[in-house]
C-alpha cells in the first residue's frame, strides 16, 4: 500500500497516490449543488450526486401519483 503523507489515504498503486496528490489532497471542494450544498473536488462527482436527488423527486411525483 502507499500512503499519502498529507492525509494518510492509502492507494493500491502508487499512479493512484499520485493521481491523488495532483489533483484531490489539500484541493478545495469547488461544485457545489444547488439543491442541498453538498460540495465536491470534482464536476464528475456533483453530476453523479445530482442523480440522487432526481431519484428522490422521481419517487414523491410517483407517490403523488398513487395518491391522486
Amino acid at each position: 500500500m502507499f500512503p499519502c503523507d498529507t492525509c494518510n489515504r492509502q492507494y493500491r498503486r502508487i499512479i493512484s497516490l499520485q493521481r491523488h496528490k495532483r489533483l484531490e489532497c489539500g484541493k478545495e471542494a469547488k461544485f457545489e449543488c444547488m439543491m442541498c450544498h453538498a460540495k465536491f473536488k470534482h464536476k464528475h462527482s456533483l453530476l453523479r450526486h445530482y442523480n440522487v436527488h432526481m431519484f428522490h423527486m422521481r419517487e414523491s411525483l410517483a407517490d403523488e401519483e398513487n395518491i391522486a
